[in-house]
């Protein structure tokens, strides 16, 4: 977002709304990348996708920092033969490197099945904008 962004949405946003955001991006600091990480399987598929901001100092993904706030969703996308829950989605880390967090339980057959197990997935943001897993 730029101030030329904000500016453009001026009329929409509250006096101290405005001022916030145009301080924010007043030196082109604040920048949105979007990320996505899908696991994808024969027999199912999960996802863990959202956005998150970064200025050179800091990444932040839940968070609100400057104005902004972004976001991190988990989503069973299909399964087949296996029961497949979502336990945790979150995250956590430093203010120079966030780590997107995606827990999974499957089961065998039918919910509650006494086979089973546990799967995290991870994916990495950085204040550079970089992402990586």
């Amino acid at each position: 977002m730029t101030t030329a962004d904000v500016e453009a949405l001026k009329s929409s946003l509250s006096p101290q709304t405005f001022s916030t955001l145009m301080d924010a991006t007043a030196d082109g600091g604040v920048q949105k990348r979007e990320y996505s990480q899908q696991m994808n399987n024969i027999t199912d598929a999960e996802t863990q996708h959202g956005t998150f901001y970064y200025d050179g100092d800091k990444v932040w993904v839940t968070e609100t920092y400057k104005g902004f706030s972004g976001t991190h969703m988990c989503e069973v996308n299909w399964a087949v033969g296996y029961t497949v829950n979502i336990v945790a989605c979150g995250d956590s880390g430093s203010q120079t490197q966030r780590d997107l967090n995606a827990t999974w339980a499957f089961g065998i057959g039918v919910k509650g099945s006494p086979v089973g197990w546990n799967e995290t997935y991870t994916i990495h943001v950085g204040n550079d904008g970089n992402i990586w897993q």
